[in-house]
């Protein structure tokens, strides 16, 4: 339901369509804010300690999965698999270089050089 209202809003906001779109939204929200506490909670327990530094290098690898999988950010494209399937192949590209002794700002460089990639092919793939 909620690909059907992001995917396209104008059809869904027609009255015959029964879709009640702001409630939808304001539902994904509350859900994505509660994951989010949740993991905050997590990440507080597993470092034993609250900092508001602490998910700082969070998002570049969660985008590169993300993307790698097979999501768009034009939206309405990409799996849970897929985005599962594409950290892990992050990951194991991330372990690689830990073993090469690549130091973890280098890391950060060739997850952000993939993800830049993933988001040029996936432009000139789309034209």
């Amino acid at each position: 339901l909620l690909t059907k209202v992001i995917g396209s809003r104008s059809s869904a906001r027609v009255p015959s369509s029964s879709i009640n779109v702001e409630r939808i939204k304001i539902l994904n929200y509350v859900i994505v804010a509660l994951f989010a506490g949740i993991a905050g909670i997590c990440m507080t327990a597993r470092m034993g300690m609250a900092s508001v530094t602490i998910g700082e290098s969070t998002p570049l690898p969660v985008l590169a999965a993300c993307v790698i999988g097979g999501a768009s950010f034009r939206g309405g494209e990409g799996t849970v698999l897929g985005a599962v399937l594409g950290a892990f192949l992050l990951e194991l590209l991330i372990n690689a270089l830990n073993i090469a002794g690549i130091g973890i700002y280098w890391q950060q460089v060739f997850t952000g050089a993939i993800l830049l990639s993933a988001i040029a092919l996936d432009k000139f793939k789309k034209k």
